[in-house]
């Protein structure tokens, strides 16, 4: 009788010793599939820090006469440039550059920089106000974050698939993920996630995350 009982016992003890570890099992494959839904779980995401957005500072002291330039494509057409009012009558600044604040790089169309540059008045700007005016973005929108490194980033955005990134370039000897090479511009294509022709900048893991939150 008793031995009876003890087999009995030790029947429900190992079935239940079974029936938690598939539970235990299942549930694991739970916190698995939910890991892989939720790309921040499996992603580092960076924290966004936003700073002042690079600036055009031309002191009204320095003010330069209105001037007519000529177009570049036709010879018989006329612009009309005034760096005091930061217009143009060229149709690249009438379409996309009219609606950015006047002290903001991306303002400049080339008629406007080349006035600017053969008088002398871009030496004052910073790094990243001159990269951006030297090769300026139609996007609607800017924004300008500091990254983990302490690298300073420039993104141009709204109006398209496309994001123009301002960043650093990678110099030999550069340790650390603070970068010293020169400004350039970078594209990275929205809907499809990648950069164009696949040539990332440094640091291009942490600017995806933050774009993922700016954008």
């Amino acid at each position: 009788m008793i031995t009876t009982i003890v087999i009995v016992v030790m029947v429900i003890l190992v079935a239940a010793y079974f029936m938690g570890g598939d539970e235990e099992e299942v549930s694991t494959k739970k916190v698995n599939s939910s890991q892989k839904n939720n790309p921040l779980k499996s992603k580092q995401v960076f924290e966004v820090v936003r700073i002042d957005n690079p600036t055009l500072s031309i002191k009204e002291s320095e003010a330069i006469p209105d001037q007519a330039i000529e177009s570049y494509s036709d010879e018989n057409t006329i612009y009309n440039v005034s760096v005091s009012e930061m217009t143009c009558t060229c149709p690249d600044f009438l379409k996309h550059r009219k609606g950015v604040p006047a002290n903001d790089p991306r303002r400049a169309c080339k008629h406007l920089y080349v006035v600017l540059e053969d008088n002398n008045r871009l030496s004052n700007l910073s790094e990243l106000a001159l990269a951006i005016l030297e090769s300026p973005s139609k996007n609607k929108k800017l924004t300008t974050v500091k990254l983990f490194s302490g690298n300073e980033v420039s993104i141009c955005h709204g109006g398209n698939e496309w994001v123009d990134v301002f960043t650093r370039k990678r110099r030999k000897g550069d340790s650390g993920g603070l970068y010293s090479g020169k400004y350039d511009r970078f594209g990275f294509n929205i809907n499809e996630q990648r950069w164009s022709y696949g040539d990332g900048p440094p640091g291009a893991r942490e600017i995806k995350s933050i774009l993922s939150q700016v954008l």
